[in-house]
């Protein structure tokens, strides 16, 4: 028997079947069985043909069931003899019953050795006893399977894709389920959650103020389960040539230092994503107050200050002013980033600290937009000093912010994820010396 999360891995199948490739179990009292530790396993093993090589050979392909482990698959007979690469070998659930007269032997062996007593018609045989080739499989993962057929509870799965779609035939037709079984399992949701999730507009369903708070909460979490393996297959094969930022603050900065590293080293890669529970990475940029990454021993942080300014239109009312305090430009109109991101709240933070409530006219989520919309003359903002692109002072100009420390720790943290991690080292260095003489740039056209 070759089963459980242990025997029944990917490689350990693989490879037992490299050994019974073109051969026999025998007809007679010996049988082999296989337990494929998952259906995504299981369904990888069937693509590769490595279900067919065992099947010719004689062996019985068992679903992913943990039974031979505790005694519910396979058990062997009174007087019977198993050998078996299984995680456990509970004392009395391999068909041994003593105290009734019954007796029945287990022998743990490795998932190659079973198979080449497999394939000497179950006279015990070591692997390294059998001449065989084997061409390793790279195992990929297919989630879909999940997708497809494991139940969520509380019928959330149906519940997410209705939500998405607002259109319950739309929603059972993608679901592969029929349209009363779905409204009846939505149904069913509400009663046990006792609210209305969804309601009615005209002829179509929308959701209710409970249903978008359950969708909005519920949405993330499924997402970050589903995403678990691949998370995981890329934390196991992150490359040496690839390096992966996640970059939460500074993005402009950190994408103009891509850019000039890419001149020196055109062959390493990079991947930036922007995901604040993303732990599985080289280089995290975020700020202090938004740091809530996990540190580890070998983790290495970088820390620059940077100084935030006021940026406002080069007009009569700024024109001979170095600078200011919010105080004097409480009652003007502001031009900000939206709330969700992280420089907004650390402006906002300075507000509530000197007591003001800046009176927002415009928000976008783009720095170039409210440098533009500042140069419009439509209101001021807050700008950083470096990390953000160069300003045109000739329609908008800085302000240093009077009687208030305004400024903000950009974070850099280095990762050591990688057994050989040259080129993310050689990189992560490269990126602070950006940031410094970005700094002292900044530092020298003010002066000026």
């Amino acid at each position: 028997i070759i089963a459980g999360c242990a025997g029944g891995m990917f490689d350990s199948i693989d490879e037992a079947a490299a050994i019974l490739r073109g051969g026999s179990t025998g007809n007679g009292y010996f049988s082999l069985s296989v337990y494929p530790t998952s259906v995504p396993v299981s369904l990888e093993l069937t693509k590769i043909g490595v279900t067919a090589d065992l099947l010719a050979a004689g062996a019985v392909i068992k679903p992913s069931f943990c039974g031979p482990c505790f005694g519910a698959g396979d058990v062997p007979a009174n007087n019977g003899l198993s050998l078996r690469h299984t995680t456990r070998n509970f004392p009395n659930r391999e068909g041994s019953k003593p105290g009734d007269g019954q007796i029945a032997g287990v022998a743990l062996m490795d998932a190659r050795s079973i198979a080449a007593t497999a394939l000497n018609g179950g006279v015990i045989t070591a692997a390294t006893d059998v001449d065989y080739e084997y061409t390793p499989h790279e195992y990929k993962f297919d989630k879909s399977v999940y997708e497809k057929r494991v139940y969520y509870g509380y019928g959330i799965r149906y519940f997410l894709k209705v939500a998405e779609l607002q259109h319950i035939t739309r929603a059972s037709e993608e679901l592969y389920i029929a349209q009363p079984a779905l409204t009846q399992t939505i149904h069913r949701l509400e009663k046990e959650l006792e609210v209305p999730l969804f309601g009615m507009k005209g002829r179509n369903i929308v959701l209710t103020e409970y249903g978008r708070y359950f969708y909005e909460k519920l949405k993330p979490l499924l997402t970050g389960i589903l995403d678990l393996p691949e998370q995981l297959q890329t934390m196991a094969k992150m490359e040496n040539a690839t390096i992966h930022l996640n970059v939460l603050a500074a993005s402009s900065l950190v994408t103009r230092a891509i850019i000039e590293y890419k001149k020196i080293d055109d062959e390493v890669h990079f991947q930036v994503s922007q995901n604040e529970t993303d732990d599985l990475c080289d280089i995290v940029v975020t700020t202090k107050l938004f740091y809530n990454q996990s540190l580890q021993n070998q983790d290495e942080v970088f820390v620059c200050n940077e100084e935030i300014f006021l940026i406002v239109p080069n007009n009569e009312r700024f024109q001979n002013i170095n600078e200011i305090s919010l105080e004097e430009v409480k009652d003007e109109d502001f031009i900000s980033l939206s709330g969700a991101k992280h420089f907004r709240a650390i402006c906002d933070k300075f507000c509530k600290k000197e007591h003001i409530h800046p009176n927002i006219v415009f928000e976008s989520d783009s720095p170039i937009a409210v440098k533009n919309m500042i140069s419009a003359n439509i209101g001021i903002g807050f700008w950083p000093s470096f990390s953000w692109e160069q300003i045109d002072t000739k329609n908008v100009k800085l302000l240093k912010i009077a009687n208030t420390n305004c400024t903000r720790d950009i974070l850099v943290t280095y990762k050591n994820n990688k057994t050989d991690d040259q080129k993310t080292r050689k990189f992560y260095n490269f990126l602070i010396d950006f940031i410094e003489k970005e700094k002292n740039e900044f530092g020298k056209r003010r002066i000026l």
